[in-house]
């Protein structure tokens, strides 16, 4: 300054047990301050370059307010943190719950439980008085898939009071084993859901059996084939035209297919007729024209 004081000298850099600039030691908590360091060449003129290391570090009105260096290991060394974690993981073993479903079965049981729409103690509750309100065929069906087995029900059972040690997918399906011969009653619902549209269809098909019996008996047609047919076969079997045989089985005419012709066996009385009814009275060909129905009848189930 103006006064010509002498100029405070450069901090210099921290020595080693011999005096010399040497490596940093290992930092005493396995961690350190990432602060931003000022080279001697920023230290000039701040505050920093008033320090003098011989009269701080040995003056005890300075170290005196740092708490001793035992407590801060305590509090900021990383093994300490470490060691703090311990005990939890410990906990979580106790916390383990019991499983009782095998992994797979487990996670098909959870996947099927998402998709319900109503809880499995609910759904249970309406199996044990057969009250399908609110619920589907649908519904029932993803039910069925995630019932207990005979060897799962006594180990769920086992826990009963005691739910709480079952994983979250056994109590899901718990309450299935107090419900008194559950695989029948599911089957029952079901069956009682269905029956509506069941109903519904066999109606249909004994509507489209009615129809189509009808176009059958009322078709001319049909009846002028039946009569050909019969005198062919007549004169066939006993060389006249006479009804020695009066009637036969519609299902004697797939016979026919069986009849085969002496000149060609790619062809059989079967052709053979409907080729002469076509030529000879060719207003036949209009017969499936008065029979629509029948094609669909053929294809109801009767079962």
């Amino acid at each position: 300054a103006g006064g010509g004081g002498a100029r405070p000298p450069p901090i210099t850099k921290a020595k080693d047990a011999s005096g010399k600039g040497g490596p940093a030691a290992k930092p005493p908590l396995g961690r350190k301050i990432h602060w931003k360091e000022l080279g001697d060449a920023k230290l000039h003129g701040t505050i920093f370059s008033e320090f003098k290391e011989d009269k701080i570090v040995a003056n005890p009105a300075v170290t005196s307010l740092l708490v001793d260096t035992k407590t801060i290991a305590r509090v900021f060394m990383q093994q300490a943190k470490e060691g703090a974690k311990k005990p939890e993981a410990k906990e979580k073993k106790v916390e383990q719950k019991k499983a009782v479903l095998d992994s797979k079965r487990a996670q098909n049981v959870g996947i099927i439980c998402a998709r319900l729409t109503l809880p499995t103690s609910v759904v249970a509750e309406k199996l044990k008085w057969l009250d399908g309100d609110d619920l589907s065929s649908e519904e029932l069906e993803k039910v069925e898939q995630i019932l207990p087995t005979d060897e799962e029900r006594p180990l769920l059972i086992a826990v009963k009071g005691e739910e709480a040690q079952l994983r979250e997918i056994e109590r899901h399906v718990l309450p299935f084993c107090f419900v008194p011969r559950v695989h029948p009653r599911v089957a029952v619902l079901r069956f009682a859901l269905a029956l509506p549209v069941v109903e519904m269809d066999v109606y249909k098909d004994l509507v489209t059996l009615r129809d189509a019996s009808h176009q059958v008996r009322s078709s001319m047609s049909l009846r002028r084939v039946l009569q050909l047919v019969l005198l062919w076969g007549n004169w066939i079997n006993y060389g006249s035209f006479q009804l020695h045989t009066r009637g036969f089985t519609l299902n004697s005419l797939l016979k026919l297919s069986d009849f085969k012709t002496a000149v060609d066996p790619s062809l059989s009385a079967l052709h053979f007729i409907v080729y002469n009814m076509i030529a000879r009275a060719p207003e036949l060909a209009e017969l499936p024209s008065e029979m629509p129905l029948v094609p669909v009848a053929a294809r109801v189930s009767t079962e």
